[in-house]
């Protein structure tokens, strides 16, 4: 039997620009029995928050990131800002990644837009390696009651997905515990040959 511990999202973004819908997002996950892992404790001026989104990134089964109109800070030395590298830790992990990028047509505060051009060339970089089909799924957000909803429906989809995943594998498990109690050597080469002639199963796309 597969047991599997609760799962959990690191939900990465700029903040307090999307503090609502940070919100939103943690209670999408809350209520499809994901633990979102928020990340707000890493404040300015933390010297351990590089080390520390790293560790939630290494505890987390799924990203989850939001994208708005800031690029974020740097961290003191650092080349890329707290969002990037989170971004760059989850595909480099391989880990399930659902990005969600705000829409031209989303009502702002100019508080949310950052003013440094150099922030918003790196930050229009960032979305486009993001928007790419084999770095993760991506949709676009116009509301906060509509993130909800898109994040909803893709944690649902999600669970589904890795349901699966662990049915083939729970699958695999059972053949093998039969395969070594039952199987003499002659059956045991005859279905590792059929096995290896057999097309692999990919129940869900990567990323």
């Amino acid at each position: 039997m597969i047991l599997r511990r609760e799962p959990k999202a690191v939900v990465s973004s700029t903040w307090p620009d999307l503090d609502l819908h940070r919100a939103a997002v943690k209670k999408a996950c809350e209520a499809a029995g994901i633990r979102p892992m928020m990340m707000e404790q890493l404040q300015d001026g933390d010297a351990n928050a590089v080390a520390r989104a790293l560790r939630q990134v290494e505890d987390a089964q799924l990203y989850i990131g939001l994208f708005g109109y800031r690029y974020g800070r740097l961290p003191e030395g650092g080349q890329a800002s707290v969002i990037e590298m989170v971004f760059d830790w989850a595909l480099g992990r391989e880990m399930d990644r659902l990005v969600f990028v705000i829409d031209m047509d989303h009502l702002l505060r100019f508080a949310q837009v950052e003013a440094s051009e150099r922030a918003q060339e790196r930050l229009d970089l960032l979305k486009e390696r993001a928007r790419r089909p084999d770095n993760s799924k991506c949709q676009a957000f116009d509301s906060v009651a509509g993130l909800r909803r898109q994040v909803q429906d893709a944690l649902q989809e999600h669970l589904a997905q890795q349901a699966q995943r662990d049915r083939l594998l729970q699958d695999a498990q059972t053949m093998r515990q039969l395969f070594d109690r039952h199987a003499d050597e002659p059956s045991r080469t005859m279905l590792l040959n059929a096995l290896r002639r057999r097309p692999a199963e990919d129940p869900a796309a990567p990323g």
